[in-house]
Order: C-alpha cells, then sequence, then structure tokens
C-alpha cells in the first residue's frame, strides 16, 4: 500500500444513547470525550441506533425521534396522499375532457359524412337525369 494516503484509524467505544449499550472497534472518527477499556484508552462516539436497539434487531417497535423526525415523516407522507387524491381528480377531469372532444370529433365526422352522402347523392341523380334525358 502507499503510505500517507489512508485515514488514521483508532480505538474507539460506540455508545448506544438509546439502549446505552458500548461496543469496541476502530474508526477514524475521534472525539473529546475519552474513556480507558481493557487498558486502552479509546474515543467514545455517541450514536442514535445500533443493533441494540433497532427495531430489526430487537423484535420491538419502539420511535426514537430526535429531531422531530417522525412528525416530518407523517406530514410528507399525509402531503403525498393528499396531492395523489388532488391528482386523480385532475386526472378524472382531463378524462373527461378527452372523452367529450372524441364525442364531438365523432358528431362532426358524422356531419360532414351526412353532408357528403346527399351531395354525393343529388350529384349522382343530376347525372343519371342527364343519362335519360339524352337517352331519349
Amino acid at each position: 500500500m502507499k503510505k500517507d494516503t489512508h485515514p488514521e484509524m483508532h480505538p474507539v467505544l460506540f455508545r448506544d444513547t438509546s439502549a446505552g449499550v458500548d461496543f469496541i472497534g476502530f474508526s477514524t472518527a475521534m472525539s473529546e470525550e475519552k474513556e480507558t477499556v481493557d487498558g486502552v484508552e479509546r474515543f467514545v462516539i455517541p450514536v442514535e441506533i445500533s443493533s441494540a436497539s433497532h427495531p430489526f434487531y430487537t423484535g420491538e417497535e419502539n420511535i426514537i425521534d430526535t429531531a422531530g423526525r417522525v412528525e416530518k415523516f407523517k406530514a410528507r407522507a399525509e402531503k403525498k396522499a393528499a396531492s395523489g387524491k388532488r391528482q386523480r381528480e385532475m386526472q378524472a377531469t382531463k378524462d373527461r375532457a378527452a372523452r367529450n372532444v372524441l364525442l364531438s370529433e365523432q358528431k362532426q365526422d358524422a356531419s360532414l359524412e351526412k353532408r357528403a352522402t346527399k351531395k354525393t347523392t343529388k350529384k349522382v341523380a343530376k347525372s343519371v337525369a342527364k343519362k335519360t334525358e339524352a337517352h331519349q
């Protein structure tokens, strides 16, 4: 390995603040607080959630709200649900408008077809009349 390219590792003590459990390890993180464990001076790094307090590992559901995160999440979820309802309403309005345009176009097409049929019928009738006059 190249020298002076990797950060320096320190012995640390990760302390789960919600469960009160300590984990010993190494990290590049440091802190002002130090504690001696097994004769080794270690930096104390506080963590909010670890395997000792996470619901996935403990099987318990407890909400740790350190900065109003749960309320913010719930507010966003409610807002998203409300906007989803609004979007569905807007889509329904667009669908109705598209259906009305389609019906209008179909009516126009039918009207044009009816006019064309009338004109064609008149032309055919005139043509037939001319031919019969010519034969007499």
